[in-house]
């Protein structure tokens, strides 16, 4: 300002420092743009929003089967416990049911399809288990040797194959570490391998009439007969995959076959489940599916409090479930926001030391108000809900 033309030197500096700032604001606008344009031109606008709304409604569905349901979102207090135990009857546990559950109904998910009767992880079990009325079906996911999802509940085909009457894998044996039994493990078996062999039924007082029938089915073979059954009769049943390894290939798959499938939309809803608690939360935040984490026993306050809003829920064994006050743990899960299922019932297996048959142990969790419940038998897990539900 001392020099001659200070003033106007600086005020020609300012005016050319706005000019580029304004050209430069112009060229990322107009970049920008062009970067969205490029984006649309190889996004499908109707896959993407049907991504997007069954996404939507696979949590839309859960939020609904929260314990405070459409009570609590208007504001309404969630009904109190009458202190009962959890030795209720049936009409004690539709009390609890009808108020809780906006639908009037918890959910009957198949274990493993309905494998108290056909061998499991087959499509005769998936199939009669929709037949039977269920609302999901449970396939345990496994990885071949090729990269192939599978439905397999174990990492080994000893138990629910015919593997050891197959000479040309003799070889691919390994001995067992505890007892020396050879052990066929499915990572070590191609997708086209594994078609070789047949299922059967593992647990020797379950009917065995359709042993060496099926052979196990991949993840896009139960969608599909999932899909087609919805379909044919207009039902909307879903899947509840458990995650037992394949987590990223599983998210590719429902990106690609999984989402030309449905799977996930209204039509087909799902649910995922695992009993790694890092591998729910990841997938959560991959895909925006529902997740509820596996449990044998309850975890602690502190546990839950770090969790947060991270998963949709809680999956209690039995042994969880009934260990002290199961109504007020489900309400205290609920309360957090948090869906409670249980596993596993069936009507050839029970806790004698609480209860006196299939039917009450289910009925007091029904009393108990859990959201889901597993079960090896779903046209007995159906009537029960049915009942507990005033149906």
């Amino acid at each position: 300002r001392k020099q001659s033309g200070g003033d106007g030197s600086t005020s020609g500096i300012r005016s050319l420092r706005c000019s580029r700032e304004k050209e430069s604001r112009s060229r990322f606008v107009t970049a920008r743009k062009e970067a969205v344009l490029m984006m649309w031109q190889k996004l499908d606008p109707a896959r993407a929003l049907r991504r997007l709304c069954g996404r939507l409604a696979g949590l839309a569905t859960w939020v609904a089967c929260l314990g405070v349901g459409l009570a609590g979102m208007r504001g309404e207090a969630a009904p109190e416990s009458d202190g009962a135990s959890a030795m209720q009857t049936s009409a004690a546990a539709g009390a609890v049911v009808a108020s809780r559950h906006p639908f009037g109904r918890p959910l009957v998910f198949a274990h493993r399809g309905a494998c108290g009767e056909r061998p499991e992880h087959t499509l005769a079990s998936y199939r009669l288990a929709m037949e039977q009325g269920a609302d999901y079906v449970e396939p345990d996911l496994r990885l071949t040797k090729d990269g192939v999802l599978v439905a397999l509940h174990d990492a080994t085909l000893n138990r629910t194959t015919d593997v050891a009457d197959h000479p040309e894998f003799a070889d691919r044996s390994t001995p067992d570490k505890k007892n020396g039994r050879p052990l066929w493990w499915i990572k070590d078996f191609t997708l086209a391998e594994l078609k070789t062999l047949r299922t059967r039924q593992s647990i020797g007082r379950r009917p065995r009439d359709y042993d060496g029938q099926e052979t196990v089915p991949t993840l896009s073979e139960v969608a599909r007969l999932v899909h087609a059954f919805n379909r044919e009769h207009g039902t909307r049943i879903g899947l509840t995959p458990e995650l037992r390894e394949g987590a990223d290939r599983f998210v590719e798959w429902l990106a690609g076959e999984g989402e030309e499938l449905g799977v996930g939309s209204p039509a087909l809803p799902l649910h995922l489940q695992s009993f790694d608690l890092g591998t729910m939360i990841r997938v959560r935040a991959a895909t925006a599916v529902p997740c509820v984490w596996l449990v044998s026993r309850r975890p602690t306050p502190e546990k839950l409090a770090e969790i947060g809003g991270q998963i949709d829920g809680l999956s209690l064994s039995k042994t969880a479930l009934f260990e002290n006050d199961p109504a007020g743990y489900c309400r205290a899960l609920h309360d957090r926001g948090y869906c409670v299922v249980c596993w596993t019932f069936a009507d050839d297996g029970f806790d004698r030391k609480r209860f006196t048959s299939p039917r009450e142990e289910l009925d007091a969790a029904l009393a108990a108000g859990v959201d889901a419940f597993f079960t090896d038998f779903p046209a007995s897990g159906v009537a029960a809900r049915n009942a507990a539900a005033g149906r």
